[in-house]
């Protein structure tokens, strides 16, 4: 497989794997343990604050954002390649901001496979026959 069809194959399985991954939590929700249904029944009926509202529409901005600049990289628009890198890296620092997570197994498994074609595309996107779609990418002498 040549890196270009690699690369797009990387973005389809990343995208597809999160939306999985966000069905799965819904369903299996019901089947978790008591305690935890409970813990998420009571953080529902909390009244939301001000900053978790920002926080959230900040949120979603970037995750549309991503999937556009995704879209992009998948069609090998030459801009697409940094931004892309930045917003991965920010999704990750996400992680630390959001708080606790509870994802049922089957869930967590399809979220860690998107998380891991995130990287698979941000190798292919650098060390890869398909960076010479992205700008220059040679070291200067």
């Amino acid at each position: 497989m040549d890196a270009v069809k690699a690369l797009k194959l990387s973005i389809i399985i990343q995208w597809s794997f999160i939306f999985i991954s966000t069905a799965l939590a819904f369903y299996e929700e019901a089947f978790l343990p008591e305690q935890l249904r409970l813990f998420i029944q009571s953080e529902m009926e909390k009244e939301i604050t001000t900053a978790e509202t920002i926080q959230f529409s900040i949120s979603v901005i970037v995750l549309l954002i991503m999937f556009y600049i995704s879209i992009a990289v998948y069609q090998l628009r030459e801009w697409s390649r940094k931004p892309y890198i930045y917003l991965a890296v920010v999704g990750v620092l996400f992680y630390f901001v959001v708080g606790p997570q509870i994802l049922t197994p089957a869930s967590a498994i399809f979220d860690y496979i998107s998380t891991v074609a995130v990287g698979v595309s941000i190798g292919l996107l650098y060390y890869s026959q398909a960076s010479q779609y992205f700008g220059k990418t040679s070291k200067k002498e």
